[in-house]
């Protein structure tokens, strides 16, 4: 029978062997339920911060770019906007694309890093090379208030999405982890004479990720950066995998004291 629960072996699994032990011995048929909800856990935290992003961005991006756009309608592989043109959009002063639809090259006072003209679009890079794009041979319309009602959804519904699609890819890569792992655990169980399954091992494994996906979800929501964290996250599961090993092969060494028996009332 297991000692400690799921929410238990969130932060016991960063410090205590006893855990890992508890692992071991009582958690038979419940490490990957653990390790679901640990990983869904992280991802509704890592969505709320994702939505916070897709709100901010937006907001100050895209909303101030779809109020200055142009009906925009093509028809049979041509462009033709319901503005004069030159038109320009601009983003903090700063022109980043503009339309000059009239026949011909684009007028020379079009300096834009992007140009739509009636059939295509010129891009320039930051070093000044330019590519072109054909406008596709499709007839459609693209209406302001239509692209805004869309990013009004993607604002609303886009982290939520993504953090549906990501929670199954993300246990699937999870438990692919584990089963790496365990195997690496049984070098660590063979130099400690430790007798462990390949089963139990795996559970050990769950245990040793634990931490790293707390770490890697702070860091997320924190919006700090740290070097090489794919590397060291590594470094860290397998220290973990090798304290959870060393737990079980001297499991007395990490349990915790017992309370003393209380002496009986003297008569």
């Amino acid at each position: 029978m297991n000692r400690y629960s799921g929410l238990n072996a969130i932060y016991l699994s960063f410090f205590y062997g006893d855990m890992y032990v508890d692992a071991v011995r009582g958690w038979k048929g419940l490490a990957y339920q653990y390790l679901f909800v640990l990983v869904a856990i992280t991802w509704i935290f890592t969505g709320i911060k994702m939505h916070q992003m897709i709100g901010q961005a937006v907001n100050t991006s895209v909303y101030p770019a779809i109020e200055q756009l142009p009906k925009i309608t093509i028809a049979k592989g041509e462009l033709s906007i319901d503005k004069p043109t030159p038109y320009y959009l601009r983003a903090e002063g700063n022109v980043f694309l503009s339309f000059d639809t009239a026949q011909g090259a684009p007028s020379p006072g079009v300096n834009a890093p992007v140009v739509v003209t009636a059939n295509k679009v010129i891009h320039t890079d930051y070093k000044g090379r330019k590519s072109e794009t054909p406008v596709p041979d499709v007839d459609v319309k693209i209406e302001p208030p239509v692209l805004k009602k869309f990013f009004e959804s993607v604002e609303r519904w886009g982290a939520l999405i993504m953090v549906l699609i990501m929670i199954p890819i993300a246990f699937i890569f999870c438990v692919l982890q584990t089963l790496i792992y365990a195997a690496v655990g049984t070098l660590f169980a063979g130099t400690m004479h430790a007798r462990l399954t390949y089963g139990e091992l795996i559970r050990i494994s769950v245990m040793a990720l634990t931490p790293v996906l707390v770490i890697d979800t702070l860091l997320k929501v924190s919006d700090q950066k740290f070097p090489l964290w794919v590397v060291f996250s590594i470094i860290v599961a397998l220290a973990y995998i090798f304290f959870g090993v060393y737990a079980n092969a001297h499991p007395k060494a990490v349990q915790a004291p017992q309370p003393a028996p209380a002496e009986p009332p003297a008569s």
